[in-house]
């Protein structure tokens, strides 16, 4: 249970402005968990097997017996996981609740601001009509973590629902308000989902609320919850793809919240280590539900093109997304050869003679350029040992000089 608030693809941000600082985590492993305040469970019980079949407690994947699967993707060994919740300590179906807590007390505050919190979530994805919806009222299925300052009311942070009023095969994130999942699924894969958290204070309570009473297959699972203080980034990015059709590379994305968001700038490379901008989207601003993007590159590098977002918010900071790729398939594919070589390289698939090339090291730098010449040889004698690139006619090819 290490990843949150819809963060799916699971993205690696390189940052270009603050970064918020993670001060408190509950790892759910048998030391150091949770760093600082006590963990409070309404109650634990493990029935069946070894392993148990219906349970409400902390638990490694070797501790539970899933109907169809294995959960995958935790932080660590340890986790906490339910299922079939009302049959209590007394292992019988009925016996208890099926909502019950986990509850986290006494986690100081004191001069933190713009909080926020980070948690890895899977549930049971594998039946038909598995999650009931709200038409079952107090019985629903849900989890949901929530949180008060200072002894105050309880506020939902992050939450899953059922998919529909009715039942659904999945819990899905919640973002609306309507207690209808309405963003990604759980799985049995662990996925990082988090949220902001309103409000400034002394001492902070968590709570992991749940309710689950399906017999066998509402199982559900969490792990890694933390708490981050600090600035926040202007954009929380879930997913980030790209594909070639009709000569043109088409670019989309997904964000699960912004905050003060002004754009995104869209940059593309050849090598993947030198960008420049192609265009520019204008962002939601602020939004806590999933905002869809696209943009499409009409002029696209021969071969593969490297493209990530730059996002940007009100204040000028800025991030970068992760980089894919997309490989361009029209066109004439220019080879070198041979390649590995050493004095000099021959360009095979140009249609022109004296086109200008560059060469550029692995870490972007610019060792020589010049034009290809009528036979489409290039002297590099004085070029070292090493891998490099060429990139000529939008194409970027690697060689190697021994």
């Amino acid at each position: 249970m290490k990843n949150l608030y819809l963060l799916l693809l699971l993205l690696t941000f390189c940052a270009g402005a603050n970064a918020q600082t993670q001060f408190w985590s509950d790892t759910f492993e048998d030391t150091g968990a949770p760093s600082t305040g006590s963990r409070t469970p309404s109650v634990t019980f493990s029935c069946g097997g070894p392993p148990a079949t219906n349970y409400f407690f902390r638990t490694n994947v070797g501790g539970i017996s899933l109907i169809s699967g294995s959960y995958t993707g935790m932080q660590g060994t340890k986790f906490w996981a339910g299922e079939d919740i009302d049959f209590g300590t007394t292992c019988t179906n009925a016996s208890g609740s099926a909502n019950q807590q986990v509850t986290w007390s006494g986690i100081d505050i004191s001069g933190k601001s713009v909080l926020s919190f980070k948690g890895l979530f899977a549930a049971n994805s594998s039946f038909a009509s598995n999650w009931e919806g709200t038409i079952f009222g107090a019985s629903q299925d849900y989890i949901s973590v929530e949180y008060r300052i200072d002894g105050g009311a309880w506020t939902k942070a992050v939450a899953f629902y059922a998919s529909s009023t009715s039942q659904s095969q999945t819990l899905k994130l919640e973002t609306t308000g309507d207690l209808v999942g309405d963003g990604a699924d759980l799985t049995y894969a662990f996925t990082e989902y988090g949220a902001n958290i309103a409000g400034t204070g002394s001492l902070l309570d968590l709570r992991l609320n749940v309710f689950a009473n399906g017999s066998g297959t509402e199982e559900i699972a969490a792990d890694n919850f933390r708490l981050f203080y600090g600035s926040i980034l202007p954009v929380k990015l879930i997913s980030f793809s790209g594909s070639n059709k009709h000569a043109v590379n088409s670019l989309q994305w997904q964000t699960a919240t912004e905050a003060n968001s002004r754009h995104f700038e869209i940059e593309r490379s050849a090598d993947g280590v030198n960008f420049e901008t192609l265009g520019t989207v204008a962002a939601n601003g602020s939004s806590n539900s999933i905002k869809s993007y696209s943009f499409v590159d009409t002029k696209p590098l021969r071969g593969v093109n490297y493209y990530r977002l730059k996002q940007a918010d009100m204040d000028n900071n800025f991030e970068f997304s992760k980089v894919i790729t997309v490989k361009n398939s029209t066109g004439v594919s220019i080879a070198v050869y041979p390649n590995p070589l050493s004095d000099q390289l021959f360009l095979n698939g140009l249609d022109d003679k004296n086109i200008t090339y560059r060469i550029t090291n692995t870490l972007g730098q610019t060792v020589q350029q010049g034009t290809t010449g009528l036979s489409n040889r290039i002297g590099i004698t004085n070029l070292h040992k090493g891998v490099y690139y060429i990139q000529v006619e939008q194409q970027a090819i690697k060689f190697i000089k021994q």
